[in-house]
């Protein structure tokens, strides 16, 4: 019965943003093969073995912006359909700096305890090697992941699918020369670390661009917007659990 009543225009979109976020995905799964051949061809296998214990903590950063993604979308969606841009904005503002806030003292915490962090995943063989102070790298530049995922969220949000695809195959072309390049300039390991800082600014900029051709605003107040918001949403739970106490009094 709803098959009889398609729409050749959303079909085509459907169709649009299956293949560009397809691509995007393929292009994301070659990050870390890129980085792993850089290190492998350049350090040799007991490198990249420090490397990716260094990196693994990452996950715990991962899986809760894997869940901010899939809740923060249909919003995102629903206030582009509805033609409420500033709505867009807004929400998109409210993810990165909301996130960002949050991950700020976790971040400062791991970089205390990167030691312990590392003994617990890798083994005590880690403790005196690179892998430290690569977890404290990786685990620092983390703070940019919110603004990049969301921002890239923002842009599938916005049917805009084709940017991020074409974002992730320059952002998979910056990330193979800035490696190679941290690599023979240190000549160590930490040079990947910060070859990873550019590819997620290369990403940053791109959508920050495309989304503000949709609709002008400053990214500057972000993270000052995110953490008000928090710090609002926080007196709010403290105003509701004290008139409930006082309710029950």
């Amino acid at each position: 019965k709803t098959v009889l009543s398609y729409n050749k225009k959303v079909i085509k979109e459907l169709l649009d943003f299956g293949k560009y976020s397809m691509g995007t995905n393929l292009s994301a799964t070659l990050f870390q093969t890129v980085e792993n051949f850089v290190i492998n061809f350049m350090l040799g296998p007991a490198a990249l073995a420090i490397c990716d214990v260094g990196a693994k903590m990452l996950e715990f950063v991962e899986i809760p912006l894997r869940s901010f993604s899939v809740s923060g979308m249909p919003i995102l969606a629903a206030a582009h359909n509805k033609g409420d841009k500033d709505k867009v904005i807004k929400t998109a503002k409210q993810l990165i700096g909301i996130f960002t806030v949050l991950m700020i003292p976790c971040v400062i915490i791991a970089i205390i305890f990167a030691e312990p962090i590392i003994g617990l995943i890798g083994g005590g063989k880690y403790i005196n090697t690179e892998a430290v102070n690569l977890f404290r790298l990786f685990i620092t530049i983390s703070l940019l992941y919110p603004a990049d995922r969301f921002l890239s969220l923002t842009l599938d949000a916005v049917n805009m699918p084709k940017v991020n695809f074409i974002k992730a195959l320059i952002m998979l072309a910056v990330l193979t020369v800035s490696c190679f390049l941290g690599v023979y300039l240190t000549g160590n390991i930490y040079g990947i670390a910060y070859a990873s800082v550019f590819p997620l600014i290369t990403s940053i900029y791109i959508s920050y661009l495309y989304i503000n051709s949709y609709q002008i605003f400053s990214f500057s107040g972000t993270y000052k917007f995110g953490y008000h918001d928090l710090k609002y949403r926080f007196n709010e739970l403290l105003r509701l659990k004290n008139n409930a106490s006082e309710n029950d009094i």
